[in-house]
């Protein structure tokens, strides 16, 4: 089937959505009347323009989850009337207000525009506190647009102004903030303290909306922890703990009427409802979503409703409709360049046609998922294009400005000494020219740069993929091709076919080969595995491999339960163990043996048997396979020492 082809990473659990900043801690979120009643006091009478600044920017805050278009208006006629008086300060705040507007609304290239032209104007103002909500709301587009170094960094720079002023309200956000970005990095641990940090000051501060934002984080990071792999509820408390969270978020959210919040809110319930698998339950909070995601003109969090209505109606078997509504959702996340949203699109659309059997349309949807995995690099060099661009324009714009300067100052000078003005002239176009011509040599150099990266990256992305095939090719054939091989001639041989022994070594073997293929499977099902999952395997194989032995087996592991690796390096480990553990089994006469696992700096694995030794047992060094064992420890750059005696005999691997 098609969905075990490929991995899908469905939606994680929407914190985009409620991330918290400036955005929505400077006020209160109150009701369309306030509006409409500062609309009124401003188109009165009387009302100096200063005045109409500050009711512009009121307007803007309180229409902003109730009516996003009337907020577009208002921030608009304050940043063009702060632009007529000239005043700094109110030019920023209107900057940072259509900033604000335009994030919510999913326009994330004109709320940048925004935001840095509002942050320049801070730093010269010299505004600590408006500079790290600035900061604050800029990292929330990076983390929509995936950029969660650039977004971690913001927020830490942000933390340290609102601890420098004591703002514990704003520290609270910030601190939330941070938690979001690790848990999207899965940093569990890292985010849950900090979101506890930040519930504990949100509370301090009586910060209510605060304090719901930072439930629902809380509420994301119990499910993360009761499910993996986005489908399987692997502890149901935690999963209820969630679902709590939420509800608590709810009653607060629904007190401030903030439609914009209670959206994220009823998704991720619904989320919780979908892993539980009550998908009518699931497509009530779904469908409550999109309508107040619709209600504030949430583009992008309308993309995502669209998307999981799509799965519900996908896990009913209601196909036709699934397909509808992914359609609709992969329209928005093209119109905003989502493109992690987008692959996941066509990855279920993929799925969806498959199940119907219509193959080549799924095949259309597989091609369109792998071609988009493109679409991020060519999106971001085009990016680099344009900012070097932009970087020359201005340049160029400088330097005529230096021009004209120049020439001002020889104009008035000329009467004096018309001599010199040519003299200077002459000078300057000297100068105009060198410094064109270096410019533009920057601006080549730049471009060659950027185009011969961009092809190194390409060759050594061909070479890795070749090396990767090679050593896929390598493991099937050493774990399958020689069991596979028996397998054939035990068939082709009559009497042997005959023989109720032999036919039980063929069926062993065929098992043997299955299990080999789960275990390359298992390595190859993602690109980092954890060394816990190896250890279980392993663990699973001694104890089937001396099931007929009175061997005593013993266990010893001391491992992080967040600790990955790369998926070649955990199968090269795993088959290298195994091939230790196989040949103790047949050539070490042992009656105990001990397998120790750990990771602290680095990962240490010991294997201990207290056999005949390796120069006192039946096979020469060659037959405990250790060339085949040392070439693939040397691969993973690891070390390997062997000690052998009578009476003991220790592999240790350290990676």
């Amino acid at each position: 089937m098609f969905h075990k082809k490929i991995k899908i990473k469905t939606a994680s659990f929407q914190h985009l959505l409620i991330y918290f900043s400036f955005i929505f801690l400077c006020g209160s979120i109150k009701s369309q009347s306030v509006a409409d009643s500062l609309i009124a006091v401003v188109n009165s009478k009387n009302i100096t323009d200063t005045i109409k600044i500050k009711l512009y920017g009121d307007i803007v805050w309180e229409s902003m989850s109730n009516n996003i278009e009337q907020s577009v208006e208002y921030a608009k006629k304050a940043l063009i009337l702060s632009k007529k008086l000239n005043r700094k300060s109110d030019i920023a705040q209107a900057e940072s207000d259509l900033g604000n507007v335009y994030n919510r609304q999913s326009f994330f290239d004109s709320a940048l525009v925004h935001y840095k032209n509002s942050l320049v104007l801070r730093k010269e103002l010299n505004q600590a506190k408006k500079v790290a909500g600035v900061y604050a709301n800029i990292s929330t587009i990076y983390l929509r647009q995936s950029k969660f170094s650039e977004a971690l960094e913001l927020n830490f720079d942000a933390l340290k102004l609102f601890e420098k002023i004591n703002d514990e309200v704003n520290q609270a956000s910030t601190l939330g903030n941070i938690g979001i970005i690790y848990e999207e990095l899965d940093q569990l641990q890292l985010a849950e303290e900090f979101a506890l940090k930040a519930l504990n000051l949100s509370k301090k501060t009586k910060s209510s909306l605060l304090e719901g934002s930072v439930l629902v984080l809380l509420g994301g990071l119990k499910y993360d922890q009761a499910v993996k792999y986005d489908s399987i509820v692997v502890h149901t408390l935690k999963l209820d703990t969630a679902l709590n969270y939420l509800l608590d978020a709810e009653k607060i959210f629904e007190a401030f009427n903030s439609d914009y919040k209670l959206s994220s809110v009823h998704n991720n319930i619904g989320r919780i409802y979908a892993i539980q698998k009550k998908y009518p339950k699931a497509l009530v909070y779904y469908s409550k979503a999109l309508k107040e995601r619709e209600k504030v003109n949430d583009l992008f969090g309308v993309g995502l409703c669209y998307l999981n209505i799509g799965n519900i109606l996908r896990n009913q078997n209601k196909l036709e409709e699934s397909i509808l509504y992914h359609k609709k959702s992969v329209a928005i996340f093209i119109e905003l360049k989502s493109y992690i949203n987008i692959k996941q699109v066509y990855g279920n659309l993929a799925i969806i046609y498959e199940s119907k059997k219509e193959y080549a349309t799924a095949l259309k949807y597989i091609q369109l998922y792998s071609a988009y995995k493109d679409s991020i690099y060519n999106e971001t060099n085009a990016k680099k294009m344009a900012e070097m661009q932009t970087l020359y324009e201005t340049e160029k714009k400088e330097n005529e400005n230096q021009r004209l300067v120049q020439e001002n100052k020889i104009s008035k000078l000329e009467i004096n000494n018309s001599n010199q003005k040519i003299e200077k002239r002459n000078q300057l176009i000297i100068l105009l020219i060198v410094s064109l011509l270096f410019v533009i040599s920057i601006v080549l150099w730049q471009v060659n740069r950027v185009r011969l990266r961009k092809q190194q990256a390409e060759i050594e992305t061909n070479k890795r993929i070749q090396i990767e095939k090679e050593k896929i090719s390598r493991d099937l054939h050493d774990s399958v091709g020689g069991q596979l091989s028996f397998v054939l001639y035990s068939l082709e041989d009559d009497e042997l076919i005959k023989n109720k022994s032999s036919l039980n070594n063929i069926a062993n073997s065929v098992r043997n080969v299955i299990a080999d293929l789960r275990q390359t499977i298992w390595a190859m099902s993602d690109d980092k595995l954890s060394l816990q999952s190896m250890s279980d395997k392993l663990k699973v194989y001694t104890r089937n491999l001396f099931s007929n032995k009175k061997v005593k087996i013993t266990f010893e592991e001391d491992i992080p339960e967040t600790y990955f690796r790369s998926s070649l390096v955990i199968l090269n480990l795993f088959r290298a163990c195994q091939e230790i553990i196989n040949n103790a089994y047949k050539h070490s006469q042992c009656d105990s043996i001990t397998l120790k696992i750990s990771y602290a700096t680095q990962i240490e694995i010991e294997i201990l048997d207290n056999g005949v030794g390796l120069n006192s047992s039946n096979s020469n060094t060659s037959g405990y396979g250790l060339g085949n064992i040392k070439h693939r420890i040397n691969e993973i750059n690891g070390n390997l020492i062997i000690k052998s005696e009578t009476g003991e005999t220790c592999f240790k691997i350290t990676v």
